[in-house]
């Protein structure tokens, strides 16, 4: 039995799709808007119709904005010849708001994960290779310190190489690949990426074997993961692995990119 009208519950249920929102949240708001004036109700969904129907993507940098260039773009006053390239444009303005900053970006709106589907053809990776046939100095690579941006990042450093354009990763506090002891044994090393505040993907292997096993871990654990945990295993070189996944990236890019020509 249902506790509201139609109306009501078809409010709540749109309102809980948005990110974040859950079915409290969404039934708070649905109510504070119902008590909102309705004036300020209608100034609100015109807002989020304009919003909608004029915002869409800087043609040079591919942020999000109502005019064909964003502001950052049109400012004269910025390095045009630094790049920084950034996932999405949230992390724009965040490094934006350090006002230490002077060159312009580049935003992806993603970042390379094939274990998403999600390859170097479906992120804005071809958009900033034709930018680099201008007059650039440097790339700043500022992807997200995950599995996902560091792959991105390596990629990106990849594909920039041959240019002889410099390029820069920002530092994200943490090291990258960590190598830590297992227990007593002395044959036995743990290594990890850090993929957020909390979790890493640590693979242990032991030096008289040729396979290495991944897993997710707490970042703070010092014992072996439980095996539901466990999502598969490969090389015992990170590097290599990084390497053998960038040059299939490589490849798919190429094809995709011979197979678009007309």
């Amino acid at each position: 039995m249902d506790i509201y009208s139609g109306h009501i519950n078809r409010l709540i249920e749109e309102l809980s799709r948005l990110p974040g929102v859950g079915a409290k949240s969404a039934q708070r708001l649905a109510f504070h808007i119902i008590n909102m004036p309705e004036s300020e109700v209608n100034r609100l969904a015109d807002t989020m119709i304009d919003a909608k129907q004029h915002i869409h993507y800087c043609k040079e940098c591919f942020t999000l904005t109502d005019e064909e260039l964003c502001p950052i773009c049109r400012d004269q006053k910025r390095d045009h010849k630094t790049i920084m390239v950034v996932e999405h444009t949230r992390d724009m303005a965040a490094y934006e708001k350090t006002g230490k900053y002077e060159g312009v970006y580049h935003v992806l709106h993603g970042a390379i994960s094939p274990m998403l589907g999600i390859g170097p053809a479906d992120i804005r990776l071809k958009e900033l290779m034709v930018r680099l046939q201008g007059d650039v100095d440097e790339v700043i690579i500022a992807t997200n310190s995950n599995l996902e941006g560091e792959t991105t990042a390596m990629y990106i450093s990849k594909m920039i190489k041959p240019t002889g354009i410099k390029v820069t990763r920002i530092a994200s506090g943490n090291k990258l690949v960590i190598q830590y002891q297992v227990g007593n044994s002395s044959d036995t090393r743990k290594m990890g990426i850090l993929l957020n505040e909390d979790k890493l993907l640590v693979w242990n292997f032991n030096e008289n074997k040729s396979k290495s096993k991944f897993y997710i871990i707490d970042k703070d654990s010092t014992e072996i993961c439980d095996q539901d945990k466990y999502i598969g295993s490969n090389t015992d070189d990170i590097n290599e692995k990084f390497q053998e996944v960038l040059n299939y990236l490589q490849d798919k890019f190429n094809k995709e990119n011979s197979n678009a020509k007309p």
